[in-house]
């Protein structure tokens, strides 16, 4: 989650990068795309405008308009039952989960807009990024300092396997990138367990 306020986060646009060319090759060609916490330009939601059949990226930062077969959405997730469009084959969210309050909420509600079987993707730091960032942030200034701070959590593996299960997805993939300071988990919507 990038803030363009931190004119010096130099880095930021290269670990971006590196997000979105880790993710892409997960996504289905010709998939309904969610992307949740898509930034105020929607980076990646963009990348994918050619690959995909439409897509959606929701942010309280990013300015509501749509075109050829991308809309984008002004929201915060408290009020994210508002959004029409459901049914995707896919649902991101990429560096994102780090900076929620309950990210069980948000997964929670994944459910709503994502077909049977359908695909969650999700990259975070792991905890052992913590240290790296902080000192990239506010040792160096070439990461967000704005965004460092606003880390909730880091995610280990279990706590993000957990999570996902809890919420109704199988883990098809888990697995560390950016010399394991960064993790990327996919899960298949089987539905909530039964009670």
């Amino acid at each position: 989650m990038y803030v363009k306020d931190d004119k010096n986060a130099f880095l930021e646009p290269f670990l971006r990068w590196l997000r979105i060319r880790k993710v892409k090759k997960y996504i289905p060609y010709g998939a309904r795309l969610l992307d949740l916490g898509c930034g105020f330009n929607g980076k990646f939601l963009k990348s994918m405008g050619n690959y995909i059949s439409f897509g959606v990226g929701v942010d309280k930062k990013v300015e509501g308009r749509s075109f050829d077969n991308l809309c984008f959405i002004k929201a915060s997730f408290d009020n994210i039952d508002s959004i029409e469009h459901k049914d995707f084959d896919c649902v991101t969210l990429l560096a994102v989960i780090e900076h929620l309050d309950n990210p069980e909420e948000l997964i929670n509600h994944v459910s709503f807009f994502i077909k049977p079987e359908g695909l969650i993707i999700l990259t975070t730091p792991t905890p052992y990024a913590r240290p790296v960032l902080n000192f990239l942030s506010f040792k160096l200034g070439i990461v967000s300092r704005e965004s460092i701070r606003d880390h909730k959590r880091y995610f280990g593996k279990q706590d993000i396997t957990a999570l996902l299960s809890k919420c109704g997805f199988e883990i098809i993939k888990y697995e560390y990138f950016q010399l394991g300071l960064n993790s990327l988990c996919i899960g298949k919507y089987i539905g909530l367990p039964k009670r």
